[in-house]
């Protein structure tokens, strides 16, 4: 396999066909008191002013302190209220958001690929035929996409599993056997995010052919992973090596952009510019995969076609 000629036929592409690069800024997006508040002050004036002689003499006022404790809930209970009221929208509405950007970014990572599929083979292309052949198979790619969030659940579920263990044990066990469970439960822990970590870089992995499987070979969610897997089996070196590639790609453009990145970062209105930095990114790497699933499945070695004038979108 011809590594050079397969970076400069991807990079040809996506200097011809500049739209390709709108479908990775859309993957890229998906990736992403008053006055009547209750007055607790320190001086003597406070309800809450402890001295401790009352502690010593056994004098202190326990049902007091806890009239005056409900007595503060029952004042900041309104604003408690409306302050529920609307962030439980607003998070409702950003939750919404970002589940329309991921499926938005699903979609747009099965156009690209079937783009740079069709322009590889010497077919032309557009957006809205990349962003149609994503939408036709869209149920598929969100499946594909949701296989590798799969461990994250399981640890999710097992970090509150393990929580309630903890808590439950805390009532009933003396304090030695406790730091001995404790110690225990994070062993556990950093074993099952070790596992976890493992098993979401392979998914992720094989999510990338998974996904050229659907929309080249047109398999279904769980065919696709069997697809993809069958591929990078038999291409497992020229897989690594492109892997390979991509990190050393990736950490030589942060190393690069590093002080540039962090200065646009601190000033919003070069937001869009990162944004532009991580699609052109974004399509590169996807465009790499794509050619290599092409000549690693006989759709014909990338880097042989001329490229031509690119159509308007």
């Amino acid at each position: 396999m011809d590594f050079g000629a397969l970076l400069r036929r991807a990079w040809d592409l996506v200097w011809n066909y500049k739209w390709l690069v709108l479908l990775g800024v859309i993957i890229a997006l998906g990736s992403g008191g008053g006055s009547s508040s209750p007055n607790i002050p320190n001086g003597s004036g406070s309800r809450y002013n402890f001295n401790n002689s009352d502690f010593n003499n056994g004098d202190f006022d326990f049902d007091q302190l806890q009239r005056d404790f409900e007595r503060d809930f029952q004042d900041v209970l309104p604003a408690l209220g409306i302050g529920l009221a609307v962030l439980i929208p607003i998070l409702c509405i950003v939750f919404a958001i970002g589940i329309a950007f991921w499926v938005a970014a699903q979609i747009a990572r099965g156009g690209l690929v079937s783009a740079v599929d069709t322009l590889d083979g010497g077919g032309t292309s557009s957006f809205s035929d990349a962003w149609r052949a994503g939408w036709q198979k869209g149920w598929r790619l969100l499946g594909i996409g949701l296989i590798p969030a799969i461990p994250g659940l399981l640890l999710a579920i097992v970090i509150i599993a393990l929580a309630a263990a903890f808590i439950g044990a805390a009532s009933a066990t003396a304090q030695e056997a406790l730091a001995a469970a404790g110690v225990g439960m994070v062993i556990t822990l950093i074993a099952v995010i070790c596992i976890v970590s493992l098993a979401s870089l392979v998914l992720n992995l094989l999510r990338t052919f998974a996904e050229r499987a659907a929309m080249l070979d047109d398999t279904g969610v769980f065919e696709s992973y069997g697809r993809g897997w069958e591929v990078l089996k038999d291409n497992a070196g020229p897989a690594l090596i492109l892997f390979l590639i991509q990190v050393g790609i990736g950490i030589g453009l942060a190393v690069v952009l590093f002080l540039p990145s962090l200065f646009m970062a601190l000033c919003c209105i070069f937001w869009p510019v990162l944004l532009l930095i991580s699609g052109i990114k974004e399509t590169y790497f996807s465009t790499l995969w794509t050619l290599g699933y092409r000549e690693w499945t006989g759709r014909g070695p990338a880097g042989e076609m001329v490229v031509e004038a690119a159509p308007a979108v």
